[in-house]
C-alpha cells in the first residue's frame, strides 16, 4: 500500500483527539495510511504502536519550519509541553506559544499536519528523515545577518534562532571561515568574535588555517524541541582585508537565511551577485556567479533563502573597479 497525503491527513486530524499520540485507545485510532508510514506490524501491542507513531512523527515534524513544526507536535501531544488532556487545551496553548488568537492556532495546526502528510509521502524525504536534521543536536530554525562595509573595518552581526534536537542542550559548538587576502597571503590573519546576547564564549581555538572555532555556553540548558536566539558580532582586526564575498554554507540544517548587506555609497562596488547553491571553491576562485543584484539608494543588497541545502553557499559575492 502507498500512503496517499490526504488519506495521512485525514488520519493524523483523528489521531489528535483527545490526548494525541498518548490516548489510551491509539490502536483504534492508527488507520491504515499511518501503520504504512510508521511500520507498524499487524498484531503490534499498543506500547508498539505509541513508540512508532509517535517517534515517526516527531522526526517528520522536524522537517517542517518552526511554527508548524510546534504546531503539529502540540495537536499530536507529542511536545513535551503541550500535553493535554484535550485538543482545545493544546490549540490554547499553541496561541500561547504563537502570540496569536486561538482561531489562528487552529489553522495553524491544521496547516501544519496537512504539510507533514505531504512530507511524509514525497519521494525520498520520508526515508532522508531518520538520517537528517534528527541526527543533529540542534539546527538554524533562523539566521538574519547584517554585513556592514562602510565602516573601517568590515562588520557582521548574526542573530541565530536555533531549536534543540534533545534533551540537556548546554553548549553550542559554532566557526566560521575567513579565507585570508589572496593580495597578501602572508599578512595577519584574524576574526574578532563578541556575544551581544544569548550567551557566553567559553572556548575559541583556531581549527584551521582559515577556520576559526568557538564554543557559546547557553544561558540555561534546552530541552528537546525547546529554542533560543543569540547574537553574535564579528570583525577583522585593523588593515586585514576580506574577500569579496560574504555566504553561508550550513554544516546542518537551517531554515532561513536572512542577508543584509550594507556597502559604501561613496565606493559602490561595480557588480554584486547573488550566490545560491555554490560550491566553496568556486566562490574562493572567484567564478562562482549567479543572479544580479542592484543594491538600493542607502547601498543595501536584501537576501532571504529558505531550505537551505548543507554544504553548498548561499549569500552574495561583488566586484570593484
Amino acid at each position: 500500500m502507498v500512503a496517499r497525503s490526504d488519506l495521512l491527513a485525514v488520519e493524523l486530524k483523528t489521531l489528535r483527539k483527545g490526548r494525541g499520540v498518548s490516548v489510551a485507545q491509539i490502536g483504534d485510532r492508527v488507520g491504515p495510511a499511518l501503520r504504512t508510514l510508521c511500520g507498524v506490524a499487524d498484531g503490534a501491542n499498543v506500547a508498539e504502536i505509541r513508540q512508532k507513531v509517535g517517534d515517526r512523527l516527531e522526526k517528520l515534524a522536524a522537517e517542517l519550519p518552526d511554527d508548524l513544526r510546534v504546531a503539529a507536535l502540540a495537536a499530536l501531544g507529542l511536545h513535551r509541553e503541550a500535553q493535554r488532556p484535550f485538543y482545545q487545551e493544546r490549540i490554547r496553548w499553541l496561541a500561547g506559544y504563537l502570540q496569536r488568537d486561538e482561531r489562528t492556532a487552529r489553522r495553524r495546526a491544521d496547516e501544519a499536519l496537512e504539510r507533514l502528510a505531504e512530507i511524509a509521502v514525497a519521494p525520498g524525504v520520508g526515508q532522508n528523515t531518520e538520517a537528517g536534521s534528527s541526527g543533529d543536536e540542534w539546527y538554524v530554525s533562523e539566521l538574519r545577518c547584517v554585513m556592514v562595509l562602510d565602516r573601517p573595518e568590515p562588520e557582521a552581526f548574526e542573530y541565530r534562532r536555533i531549536t534543540a534536537n534533545r534533551d540537556h542542550l548546554a553548549e553550542l559548538d559554532l566557526s566560521l571561515t575567513v579565507p585570508r587576502d589572496l593580495g597578501d597571503p602572508n599578512a595577519p590573519h584574524d576574526l574578532q568574535v563578541e556575544v551581544v546576547y544569548g550567551g557566553t564564549l567559553v572556548r575559541r581555538q583556531r581549527e584551521s588555517a582559515n577556520r576559526f572555532g568557538f564554543v557559546l555556553e547557553l544561558p540555561e540548558p534546552l530541552r528537546r524541541y525547546d529554542s533560543t536566539e543569540f547574537v553574535l558580532r564579528f570583525g577583522l582586526p585593523e588593515g586585514q582585508r576580506m574577500r569579496p564575498h560574504y555566504v553561508l554554507a550550513p554544516l546542518r540544517r537551517c531554515d532561513i537565511f536572512d542577508l543584509r548587506i550594507r556597502f559604501d555609497r561613496a565606493h559602490p562596488p561595480r557588480q554584486v551577485w547573488q550566490v545560491r547553491e555554490a560550491f566553496h571553491r568556486d566562490l574562493d576562485d572567484g567564478t562562482a556567479r549567479g543572479e544580479l543584484v542592484t543594491p538600493d539608494p542607502a547601498g543595501e543588497v536584501h537576501l532571504r533563502f529558505r531550505n537551505l541545502r548543507p554544504a553548498l553557499s548561499y549569500g552574495v559575492q561583488w566586484q570593484h573597479g
